[in-house]
C-alpha cells in the first residue's frame, strides 16, 4: 500500500511539473484523433476482458488460496472441464 501511495505522489508531482513548464504547440488535432484514442482503450479493455476469460480458474484459485495458506494444485484435463459422462473415444452407437 506504501509503494501505491508513493507512485501516486511521483505521478501527481510529474504531472504538476508538465503543466508548469509545458509550452504551447500551436497544433492542430482532427476530429479522427478522439475516434483513434477510443479505438485503442477499447482494444485495451477487450484485451484484458479476453485475458481475464481465459485465466479465470488460475485467477480464481489464486485468490481462494490466500486465505488457506498450502493449496493443492492439479492440472485439469478437457474431460474434467466439461464434465465426467462426457468420452471423446465412446461410441455414439451403444445400447
Amino acid at each position: 500500500m506504501k509503494i501505491m501511495k508513493k507512485l501516486l505522489t511521483l505521478g501527481y508531482f510529474m504531472a504538476a511539473l508538465a503543466a508548469l513548464f509545458a509550452i504551447p504547440a500551436f497544433a492542430y488535432l482532427d476530429p479522427g484523433t478522439l475516434t483513434y484514442v477510443i479505438s485503442m482503450l477499447a482494444g485495451l479493455v477487450i484485451a484484458g476482458g479476453a485475458a481475464v476469460a481465459i485465466f479465470w480458474r488460475k485467477i480464481k484459485k489464486f485468490f481462494q488460496g490466500l486465505g488457506k495458506g498450502k493449496t493443492e494444485t492439479r492440472e485439469t484435463s478437457v474431460a474434467d472441464d466439461l464434465g465426467d459422462d462426457i468420452d471423446p473415444m465412446a461410441d455414439s452407437d451403444k445400447d
